[in-house]
């Protein structure tokens, strides 16, 4: 069971529900962040376990252009401003 926390973007008030290490483990998926730079969104990707993560793809616009590296709100920036995250105080779980 993954905890989401949500963030918000200190410049542009950016809002998005994501672990604070960028990964976590699901029940039948590993779950990744990315910082899509089409789309200027955080996305989730989503790999079920024994698969390998190739090239991951938007699942909001279906571009390859995301970060190589996962993105996480505690070091990663806004990808609307450039701006850097704060904790909300809301947390949500997820199966």
């Amino acid at each position: 069971m993954a905890v989401l926390k949500e963030y918000k973007c200190s410049g542009c008030g950016y809002e998005i529900s994501a672990t604070p290490t960028g990964h976590d483990m699901l029940m039948l998926a590993d779950l990744f962040h990315f910082a899509c730079k089409d789309c200027r969104q955080i996305v989730d990707v989503y790999v079920p376990h024994g698969k390998k993560l190739d090239e991951p793809v938007c699942p909001k616009c279906s571009s390859k252009n995301l970060d190589k590296q996962v993105w996480n709100p505690i070091t990663g920036k806004c990808p609307k401003c450039n701006g850097s995250f704060e904790e909300t105080g809301k947390v949500w779980m997820m199966d």
